[in-house]
């Protein structure tokens, strides 16, 4: 098992869309299992996207239907992992309209473009497909944090570049794709929908950036290709993200120390014999003859 738990990013707001996202699809999630199996089916087939005959609508109720319980955990948390670190960077009104498109043209792909035969296609993975996406294009220079299980005695944690984490999430998609189309299988994953998903979900990233005001701080792939550029190949590099809390424990986790040749420190009582300094501030008729502040000195 290889999961992603956590990033590097910097999010700028609070990623009100992202949540409003997950609660709706949890809560039509409740809905579907309060229903009866019969009505169920009834339910799923009405607001599914359909093989056959390709909805518009369809394709954006279908984006909130789920099959299970686990299909509905492994998109919220990607959702929710990827979604914040984007909005933050876009702005609530630009992940709304990015997670619309790319909804619509994931469920659009898998419908022409998917080599395997099926009845009705459901679930977010194609929409949050754009949004890992939209991320590998704005955070380019970001990393990405994996936990790993195999068996039972070889676990860990593991941080490893976006582009990395990309190949790896969506590797699996084009393999599975290329031997549904050589060998006419079904594998019940909508392979398609995920790669249409991530394809639109870098051109809106793209798109966004260029034409937009979005807040930059040189992670995104079109100025990253712009300073090697000019730079030859030899720009910046992002230190790794685990040298990065390294430095941060051993500047924060040390105790504070003295410094060898400090300041002797001054007794609360030595300022009441001071003498009074001239305030020009204060009217003359607080002062003396002399044009010295008759107050004492605080």
């Amino acid at each position: 098992m290889i999961i992603p738990i956590g990033d590097d990013c910097t999010r700028y707001r609070t990623p009100f869309v992202t949540y409003a996202l997950i609660l709706a699809n949890i809560g039509i999630f409740a809905y579907q299992c309060s229903l009866e199996d019969a009505d169920k089916v009834l339910f799923l087939m009405e607001y599914s996207s359909l093989a056959d005959s390709y909805s518009l609508t369809r394709s954006v109720t279908a984006g909130f239907l789920h099959a299970d319980i686990w299909h509905l955990a492994g998109n919220m948390w990607f959702l929710f992992l990827f979604g914040s670190s984007v909005e933050g960077k876009l702005g609530h009104v630009w992940m709304s309209a990015m997670y619309l498109v790319c909804l619509i043209v994931s469920d659009m792909a898998q419908c022409f473009f998917s080599p395997a035969e099926y009845v009705i296609a459901l679930g977010a993975s194609g929409a949050v497909g754009g949004v890992i996406g939209a991320y590998w294009f704005l955070f380019s220079r970001c990393q990405v944090e994996f936990f790993f299980w195999f068996f039972w005695w070889w676990h860990g944690r593991v941080w490893v570049g976006v582009h990395w984490a990309v190949v790896w999430l969506f590797g699996w998609d084009v393999f599975w794709y290329v031997m549904e189309a050589k060998y006419e299988l079904n594998t019940g994953v909508a392979h398609s929908a995920h790669l249409g998903g991530l394809m639109a979900g870098l051109l809106c990233g793209l798109l966004i950036r260029k034409f937009a005001y979005v807040k930059l701080d040189g992670d995104d792939m079109l100025t990253r290709f712009t300073v090697w550029r000019m730079t030859g190949g030899k720009g910046p590099k992002r230190k790794p993200a685990w040298q990065k809390q390294q430095y941060y424990h051993q500047q924060h986790d040390q105790p504070e120390q003295q410094p060898a040749h400090s300041q002797p420190t001054v007794p609360a009582d030595a300022t009441q014999n001071a003498p009074s300094i001239p305030d020009p501030k204060l009217p003359p008729s607080k002062r003396n003859e002399h044009g010295v502040n008759e107050l004492p000195f605080e």
